[in-house]
């Protein structure tokens, strides 16, 4: 009797309280307000302390990771370059002395008592890149200089050998090995001439020279990679070489001498024939400052001047041969 008392009374409750949870109270949304979890803060503390323990994570090299396949990348390599090579060849050209001696060290240490020593010997020295590289930069430094000297006639030999060393700087040619898609493979673009010239040719080496080297050059500063010093001592020097007159100085136009922004604009003449001009904020700077500009006209460097000719056949024993005089011959006479 009294547990029926009791379930009727809370049937009676549950009546009446049961609007309230059909239609509850609306809830005020503050706009705005941001929550705060407290345990966030010392959570991604402790990570952070800790990641500063462990240290910078280390880069795996793509060579490293397990779906690498180097005849893959070896056979795009060859597609990218536009150039029929052997898979052998190319993997000797990237394979460097170093690694080629520590693979030998390796072998001896494995398997030294079964392998003769000749063939360990051979394992040593065959399978490097240090005859490829150096035979591969002696071509590339040959056909860079007569591309040069065709390029710029009238520049003195400090000026492409500045412009040669510019191009086969350490750091160049790990920009271009980079763009080129080989940073897992090498650094060192070189022993592809190399390869190159032994398998298809000496053409084809000094066009791949030409695209993906000298074509750095474009958009570069001739002035600022070989800057000229003592411009006037130079330019007397240039003229009197050539059988012309004495450079002469003359101020054509100034303005500002009283104050702190003066500016004299001075003409170089040779033969009453204007050479070079340009401004100053003194006298002596305008001179020096015309010299350079008539220097950069003759030598054929100046800003204005035409951009460099990729479209233009050379003769290969034309241009390569020491002691001749480069020639050039357009694409409908080769």
């Amino acid at each position: 009797m009294a547990l029926a008392k009791t379930c009727c009374g809370a049937i009676k409750r549950f009546r009446l309280e049961l609007p309230n949870f059909m239609n509850p109270p609306p809830i005020t949304v503050l706009q705005g307000a941001r929550t705060y979890k407290q345990h966030s803060y010392r959570y991604n503390k402790e990570l952070y302390r800790r990641r500063l323990k462990v240290g910078p994570i280390e880069v795996t090299p793509r060579s490293k990771q397990l779906n690498w396949n180097e005849d893959v990348e070896l056979e795009a390599f060859t597609h990218r370059i536009s150039e029929k090579l052997s898979r052998v060849g190319v993997r000797q050209a990237f394979t460097d002395m170093s690694y080629s001696r520590s693979t030998a060290q390796l072998v001896k240490e494995v398997i030294g008592d079964s392998v003769q020593g000749q063939e360990l010997d051979a394992l040593d020295t065959s399978a490097g890149n240090e005859q490829m590289a150096e035979s591969g930069d002696n071509l590339a430094r040959k056909f860079i200089k007569d591309f040069i000297k065709v390029q710029f006639p009238h520049l003195p030999e400090e000026g492409v050998g500045s412009i040669l060393e510019f191009l086969m700087s350490t750091g160049k040619l790990a920009h271009v090995g980079k763009h080129l898609g080989i940073t897992d493979l090498i650094l060192y673009d070189v022993p592809l001439v190399s390869l190159i010239n032994e398998e298809q040719g000496e053409e084809r080496a000094c066009a791949f020279v030409r695209d993906f080297i000298i074509t750095q050059l474009i958009g570069e500063d001739i002035d600022a990679i070989f800057p000229i010093t003592s411009a006037m001592t130079r330019l007397v020097g240039l003229l009197e070489k050539k059988g012309q007159g004495e450079p002469i100085s003359r101020l054509l136009e100034h303005c500002g001498q009283a104050t702190a922004v003066s500016c004299y604009f001075v003409g170089i003449y040779s033969d009453n024939e204007l050479i070079g001009k340009a401004p100053g904020e003194t006298l002596e700077i305008a001179e020096e400052m015309a010299a350079h500009d008539a220097l950069m006209s003759l030598y054929g460097i100046q800003e204005n001047r035409l951009p460099f000719d990729f479209n233009t056949t050379y003769k290969q024993y034309g241009i390569l041969n020491s002691g001749t005089q480069p020639t050039l011959l357009s694409s409908e006479q080769h």
